[in-house]
């Protein structure tokens, strides 16, 4: 299978052995930003200062 790119003709492997990869590490940073974002913006759960070991009674 080949495909015709301005006038130089690349095997559909060469793209996949290139662009895969690529998309791949795309889609996982994405993936990453995603969750270390979700992380970084959730609330901050406190107990009360009575629960806490070594806390006020």
């Amino acid at each position: 299978m080949f495909a015709v790119l301005t006038g130089l003709t690349i095997t559909a492997s060469g793209f996949i052995l290139c662009f895969l990869p690529l998309g791949l590490v795309i889609a996982g940073f994405i993936v990453a930003a995603r969750f270390t974002d979700r992380q970084a913006t959730a609330t901050y759960q406190r107990l009360p200062a009575g629960d806490e070991p070594g806390g006020a009674h």
